[in-house]
């Protein structure tokens, strides 16, 4: 940034050089999201002063460059700098921008508000301007692969451009032509998607839909980011609850597991966030269980299991996966598991802090516990007290207030405020304030204890041993000859009559037969799939993605429609894995709709907007 300055002046800049300057830029800005609000200001002067010298003509343009540029003013929220600069880039000369350019505008107008109309226009004049070969066609949703055995090799096909036009497609909630254009991606490229496609999806759909494009990405062999499967571990997690039935929570239990098995197959880099999130979820199946049954023993032997493997695989297990035990302990209302977790937590040479009393704290409130409430108090005060930087802030209250206010044990906190006179601090009287507001647990109505173990018990021990046997012998997962689960609706009918329908749809009758399978080698995805059968595979799944998007956009609008019934104000719901609701978490325990009336091949043609096809196939 220093040398920028002189170095253009002195007209010593290449266009490669205008590339490599922006991917700095850009790079920087990915790898250091944390920045001070001055070094942000300076990295964006920095971003301006490189636009500047683009439009003066003294930096020459590389169409790359511009793609970088458009991406940093997204990725900060900078867009009315992004959207100027592409109204002076979309005026200059083909040196400036190209199919791929357009894309990152498209996704950084779509950001800005852009109306997706307009947005689809853009999309198209993109298409025109830049052919290649038969772009147009091969990135509509209706084209043949002309040999779905093998790898796609046409010149000019911008993934980019598609990447552009289907993520403004998911911003503005048209889901359909956004699942149209990921089907297109993965017939052209079954293994070789921008990760990005991916992960859109799991930030902008509900989790039953991130879920199954997060399996479709691991069984074509593209390793999503751990970020990706820390949020569908969260999310999953998130869903469980004592007011749903105990057979449902285990089979997020069973999600979280095979989407983890999915992972790992893939040769994903685990960490201890990952085990820590899979523990959660894994006690989060005993809700409305029964104690000390089938589900309860696997339970506390697969967490113990998890725990040596990943400390067998470098990765040591940390006072925060003993805090995780501690709460959900708590949340159970299994003392039990609290004690235990405690235990643990010395006898792995670790030390409790701060975080791990204000759960205890939280705990003890779950669990009425006086005794386990005052102890966890003591244990921050005694904190605060050997220490001359920390002492009790703002959330060892709010822990102190929770905890009171789970349990009523009110006289005890106003016993604390009047020790330390916090009553006069505005700060810590608001949260407190705030805390005992809410509803004791005497005021939740309680759930029926379960009387029956959920029958998707055994499952749930086969999977957890499968992912054990898995991390003991790490390496790539056969998803051909042992597929996993791809999460809620995935039933489809017999592949034989899948297979009609998906030859009449997928290839042209009036075209000569490609080559023979014995004069060509059939490659495979690194997860074993031969590409024509992973093409097949995909197909489904679309089709899957485009009932569960129905079905969710319905189950919503319900929502909707119920609480502006009642006078209520409605969010923005149901989108992102964390956003899944109540009826978000029953899809799970769903093996399918006995009022549905119309078939699996008339649903598949309405929701790609097709007619039945005719010919000598169906």
């Amino acid at each position: 940034m220093t040398l920028y300055p002189r170095v253009v002046e002195a007209t010593l800049m290449a266009e490669e050089d205008t590339l490599e300057v922006t991917r700095l830029l850009h790079n920087h800005q990915r790898l250091n999201r944390g920045l001070d609000k001055a070094a942000k200001e300076a990295v964006n002067a920095h971003a301006q002063l490189i636009v500047r010298d683009l439009k003066r003509g003294v930096l020459p343009p590389h169409q790359i460059a511009s793609l970088h540029l458009l991406s940093y003013f997204k990725d900060t929220q900078k867009y009315d700098s992004g959207v100027e600069f592409w109204n002076w880039l979309v005026r200059q000369d083909a040196s400036h921008a190209d199919a791929r350019t357009y894309g990152a505008a498209i996704e950084l107008l779509a950001f800005s508000g852009e109306p997706l109309e307009d947005l689809e226009v853009l999309y198209a004049q993109a298409m025109k301007l830049f052919p290649g070969d038969f772009s147009e066609y091969h990135l509509s949703p209706g084209a043949i692969v002309p040999d779905r055995r093998q790898p796609t090799i046409i010149s000019g096909v911008r993934m980019s451009l598609l990447q552009g036009i289907l993520t403004a497609r998911l911003l503005h909630g048209d889901w359909r032509n956004a699942y149209l254009a990921l089907d297109t991606a993965l017939r052209l490229y079954p293994t070789q998607l921008p990760p990005r496609i991916y992960e859109l999806f799991l930030y902008e759909r509900p989790l039953s839909e991130g879920y199954k494009v997060f399996m479709v990405a691991c069984r074509a062999g593209n390793v999503p980011k751990g970020t990706l499967l820390t949020l569908v571990l969260d999310g999953l997690s998130g869903l469980q609850s004592p007011k749903l039935d105990a057979s449902i929570n285990v089979t997020l239990a069973i999600a979280m597991l095979d989407a983890f098995r999915a992972f790992v197959g893939t040769a994903g880099r685990v960490e201890v966030i990952h085990l820590n999130a899979l523990i959660r979820g894994l006690l989060g199946g005993l809700y409305n269980a029964m104690e000390h049954d089938g589900l309860d023993l696997a339970t506390v032997s697969g967490i113990e299991q998890l725990k040596e493997a990943f400390q067998e695989l470098g990765i040591a297990t940390t006072t925060a996966t003993f805090n995780t035990m501690i709460s959900m302990g708590g949340k159970l209302k299994r003392p039990d598991v609290v004690v235990t977790a405690s235990k643990q937590l010395v006898e792995y040479g670790l030390q409790p802090n701060a975080v791990t009393y204000r759960t205890l704290l939280n705990t003890g409130g779950d669990l009425d516990d006086l005794p386990l409430i005052e102890s966890s108090w003591t244990r921050l005060e005694e904190a605060s007290n050997s220490s001359a930087t920390v002492s009790l802030d703002l959330r060892d209250w709010q822990a102190l207030a929770r905890a009171c206010r789970k349990s009523g044990h009110n006289t005890y906190l106003e016993d604390q405020v009047a020790k330390y006179g916090v009553s006069t601090s505005p700060s810590i009287q608001a949260v407190i304030r705030r805390e005992m507001g809410r509803p004791s647990n005497a005021a939740i109505p309680k759930s029926p204890a379960a009387t029956f173990t959920p029958a998707n018990v055994p499952i749930f021990a086969e999977t957890i041993s499968a992912l054990l046997a898995q991390l003991q012998t790490p390496a790539l997962h056969n998803f051909h000859t042992s597929p996993l689960p791809m999460g809620p609706l995935s039933s489809s009918p017999s592949d034989e009559s899948t297979r009609v329908l998906y030859d009449a749809l997928t290839t042209d009758p009036y075209s000569p037969a490609p080559p023979s399978s014995t004069d060509r080698k059939e490659p495979r995805s690194p997860t074993g799939f031969p590409l024509a059968d992973l093409r097949f595979e995909n197909w489904r799944s679309v089709n899957e993605l485009l009932a569960l998007a129905e079905r969710n956009t319905r189950a919503m609008d319900d929502i909707v429609d119920e609480a502006l019934s009642r006078g209520e104000a409605v969010g923005r719901r149901g989108k992102g894995a964390r956003g899944d609701s109540r009826p978000a978490a029953e899809i799970w325990g769903e093996e399918g709709n006995p009022q549905e009336t119309e078939g699996w091949e008339e649903k598949a043609l309405r929701l790609r907007g097709l007619a039945r096809p005719t010919g000598p196939q169906v």
